[in-house]
């Protein structure tokens, strides 16, 4: 039985109940807590957590209703079952209100559904702990995977510069092998030349350094226009290589009070996407492009992501968010990224981001994809 995972705590002030209960509660639960009074038993919850708490609605010092009740507050998750009659009809109300999950019916109690109902709490609880397991699972693999595709940017972002340090340092080299009279500005232009681009590849470093460690630092006030520069930063090689143009206009600068590190991380997923419908639709090169657009509609930020991929089958566009789900063939991809995105978004930063394809026109081109649209308050 799933109960077997969990901890019980049992509030009860009839010992002889307690004494029949105990062996059974023992047997089915992987630990029990015991306490006489809803005031024993409050502080017994605080000291060991139990998973399940478990009580007799009339008992002295403190009832189980008031118990139930503090115990809400410090947990409001916190699943609660209580032993009671059916005529209590005010008590009923009462714990209807704070968000009682089970009810055991007494004076005569049922063995057999008790302990099914303590056993459809457990699976409640099981639940959870798989839902938060699979999500530890989503967000590990959208962290691989966005690391990859880090690395594969930055090794690209850094092509040219070591080739043009090489360059320059074997032109000093060879000058200096060849040429006992060479000439001093010569050096100080080559060596310029190497400082100016070891500075560039510092500079995508830093504007990495953030993305995957987590750290505090990330968190607190950022420039809007800044964080997507720096996603646009961070993606150069991807646009490069494959033939993508970034267009921005930020009609005002934003500063949002917020996890850079995720909101960037959320950036380069929507762009990652653009980039794959890209290469899925075989869009030509020369249409290739991402359009962001940045405004201020009374309280809200409204970010605006649209692309000339050629848009989202309309079958599949309120699917995208969904975990596992993918607009891909399922040989390519598991479908990840966009999920993790809404999830920073809507869940992180209590926003909230719509998709939607748009057919429009640029440089006298008619042009369709897909419009991602974040909405964020101030």
């Amino acid at each position: 039985m799933l109960l077997s995972n969990f901890t019980l705590l049992f509030v009860e002030d009839d010992n002889n109940l307690i004494e029949v209960m105990k062996p059974l509660l023992r047997h089915f639960a992987k630990e029990v807590y015991l306490a006489n009074n809803g005031r024993d038993g409050l502080e017994l919850y605080k000291e060991k957590k139990p998973d399940i708490v478990l009580t007799d609605i009339y008992m002295p010092i403190m009832n189980g209703i008031d118990m139930a009740y503090e115990i809400k507050q410090i947990s409001p998750r916190q699943p609660i079952a209580i032993i009671t009659a059916l005529d209590d009809v005010e008590i009923l109300k009462k714990a209807l209100n704070i968000g009682i999950e089970k009810y055991i019916i007494k004076p005569v109690i049922n063995m057999e559904s008790f302990i099914e109902s303590l056993e459809s709490i457990a699976k409640i609880l099981q639940a959870d702990i798989d839902r938060k397991k699979l999500q530890n699972m989503y967000e590990i693999h959208n962290k691989v995977m966005a690391q990859q595709e880090l690395i594969g940017n930055i090794a690209h972002h850094w092509r040219q510069p070591l080739n043009i340090i090489s360059v320059s340092a074997s032109s000093i080299k060879l000058k200096l092998e060849l040429d006992d009279n060479i000439i001093k500005e010569e050096l100080i232009d080559s060596y310029n030349e190497i400082i100016k681009q070891t500075q560039f590849m510092s500079k995508t470093i830093e504007d990495c350094r953030d993305l995957f460690t987590g750290d505090e630092d990330s968190k607190g006030e950022f420039s809007l226009s800044k964080a997507i520069n720096s996603a646009i930063s961070i993606n150069i090689g991807l646009f490069e290589s494959n033939f993508i143009t970034v267009k921005t206009n930020y009609e005002e600068d934003v500063i949002l009070n917020q996890d850079k590190s995720q909101f960037v991380q959320a950036l380069l997923n929507i762009f990652h996407n653009s980039k794959e419908a890209f290469l899925l639709n075989q869009i030509k090169t020369e249409d290739r492009y991402i359009f962001i657009n940045v405004k201020k509609e009374e309280e809200n930020t409204i970010l605006s992501i649209k692309d000339s991929a050629g848009g989202i089958k309309e079958n599949i566009i309120n699917k995208i968010f969904e975990p596992y789900f993918t607009t891909k063939h399922p040989s390519i991809g598991i479908g990840l990224s966009l999920y993790m995105t809404y999830k920073t978004i809507v869940d992180k930063m209590n926003g909230n981001i719509i998709a939607q394809n748009v057919k429009f026109k640029y440089m006298d081109r008619e042009l369709s994809g897909a419009e991602f649209k974040i909405v964020l308050g101030s």
